[in-house]
């Protein structure tokens, strides 16, 4: 049985950020489990210092957190802009 051969497409797989069939079945029963849940008045619940290490902790899955190059990269930018000003 030949090994690949340089230039062949059939197996190309998957595209790249496409989410696979498991995946979205996840997502979706978890996303029905969240749904199903009273949250509001667990959250309500909470002391305030528990609300606040609850939102640190879930912040991270919505916003993504920056690099400290990517940090680096802007601070530099914004040298670079002031110094245009001049």
């Amino acid at each position: 049985m030949p090994k690949f051969e340089h230039g062949n497409k059939f197996g190309k797989g998957r595209p790249k950020g496409s989410p696979n069939k498991r995946t979205a079945a996840l997502r979706s029963r978890i996303e029905a489990l969240i749904d199903s849940v009273d949250l509001e008045s667990d959250v309500a619940a909470l002391t305030p210092s528990e609300r606040v290490k609850m939102i640190a902790s879930l912040i991270e899955f919505i916003l993504p957190k920056l690099s400290r190059t990517d940090a680096a990269v802007e601070q530099r930018l914004n040298e670079l802009e002031q110094m245009l000003k001049q």
